[in-house]
């Protein structure tokens, strides 16, 4: 219908997993982009917002709450804790646009969660949709995804938190992880080694990508 947005959400559910199986076949790292999620239809309606605005109409509790970081803090942990790196270890992932300062404490949130989700003879209790995991999803998340931080984010502490060989550099300016000037951005990698600087510039991408760094 006119004015209508359907939409699809590919996750975890082994349902998905020929799509899936092919991708990793391929070797196609997936970019996990900012963007219109459902989650002002969805969510917005319960706490008396107009769940039918623009983006650019969006009030700052929608922005908070159905958009920035919220839709992809729920992603992360169905595609971790639903187990698709289990079944498929050697998807790789890729999160654009959504920033870094929410990681550390939804690593920390998930691995929590795993820990309370095992019984006291370290038996999985409850629904593990896609089967338990067989690792902390913290480790499961520095192996399967790299981040573009913002610029304006600490790239240091998230060197710290995931490793520089998971860091990307972002110039899609005026998204939010670009500067108008690229090489702006190495103000924002002051400090660290050379060689992380390498991997955050050029060589990270262009290993996902499958060329020479």
């Amino acid at each position: 219908m006119p004015g209508e947005i359907d939409y699809l959400l590919v996750d975890a559910d082994p349902y998905f997993d020929p799509l899936w199986a092919r991708v990793e076949e391929a070797r196609i790292p997936v970019a996990l982009q900012i963007g219109v999620s459902g989650y002002m239809q969805a969510f917005g309606p319960l706490w008396g917002e107009d769940p039918n605005v623009s983006e650019a109409q969006m009030s700052a509790f929608q922005w908070v709450t159905c958009f920035g970081r919220r839709p992809i803090m729920a992603m992360v942990p169905a595609l971790v804790l639903h187990n698709l790196f289990g079944r498929l270890p050697r998807l790789q992932m890729l999160s654009i646009e959504n920033g870094s300062s929410w990681i550390p404490r939804l690593l920390t949130d998930m691995d929590g969660a795993a820990r309370h989700s095992v019984n006291t003879l370290g038996e999985a209790s409850g629904r593990w949709l896609g089967g338990p995991i067989t690792d902390a999803p913290s480790r499961l998340f520095r192996e399967h995804f790299s981040v573009a931080p913002s610029f304006e984010q600490d790239v240091p502490a998230l060197v710290q938190c995931i490793g520089a060989e998971r860091v990307l550099f972002g110039s899609d300016w005026p998204h939010p992880e670009g500067l108008a000037a690229p090489r702006h951005f190495l103000r924002e990698v002051e400090g660290l080694a050379p060689a992380q600087v390498r991997r955050i510039l050029c060589e990270n991408t262009a290993g996902l990508l499958g060329l020479a760094a």
